[in-house]
């Protein structure tokens, strides 16, 4: 059975991808696949800040195994998942945290419908901060040192001029400082339309 559509999630560090993705394959009973689940077997630029000062090529974020099971359920195959091991079934709806949308050819290609999660930088920098001290990539000590990286080097990531093209790229766009299931519902109420 081939899938009757793959949603890419895409949207800034911290605008909530990673919970909306999981929200709604639960939602709709799909197949789920993390972009950041394919770091150890892919290539990213090792200096984000750089690589947005140099251009910022979503190219040269090579993430081919992530593309080739997208492209095999795509395809209507199961397929082993190369990191949990999981076997990913093509179920009628696939969600996919691609958080470089529709600029990623390498995965975009075999993706039909993207939506954006807009969120403040406010917001999503609280996540982040959140989110790493309590999985322990971020020690509280280190709070100061990042918060000082993000004022002075890698906001214009995050901001509106490094995100114009993936946000203005996407099918739909979805308020993040919504309730999850108040994203989920309105996601569900468009795909409907």
């Amino acid at each position: 059975m081939k899938p009757n559509l793959i949603i890419g999630i895409s949207g800034i560090s911290g605008a909530g991808k990673s919970t909306l993705t999981h929200a709604l394959a639960s939602k709709l009973n799909a197949t789920s696949l993390f972009w950041d689940d394919f770091d150890a077997i892919s290539k990213s630029p090792e200096d984000y800040v750089e690589w947005y000062k140099n251009g910022g090529n979503p190219a040269e974020f090579d993430y081919q195994s992530l593309a080739d099971i997208i492209c095999s359920l795509k395809d209507g195959n199961e397929i082993t998942h190369p990191i949990t091991n999981h076997l990913l079934k093509p179920t009628p709806y696939i969600i996919v945290d691609a958080p470089l949308g529709k600029t990623h050819h390498q995965t975009a290609q075999f993706i039909d419908f993207f939506i954006h999660i807009n969120i403040p930088l406010d917001i999503a920098l609280a996540r982040r901060i959140i989110r790493d001290v309590q999985n322990h990539h971020l020690h509280e000590n280190e709070i100061i040192e990042e918060l000082n990286h993000y004022l002075t080097d890698s906001r214009p990531l995050f901001a509106d001029e490094g995100m114009s093209s993936i946000a203005g790229s996407a099918d739909y766009t979805i308020d993040g400082q919504k309730k999850i299931n108040e994203q989920v519902d309105a996601i569900l109420n468009y795909i409907k339309k």
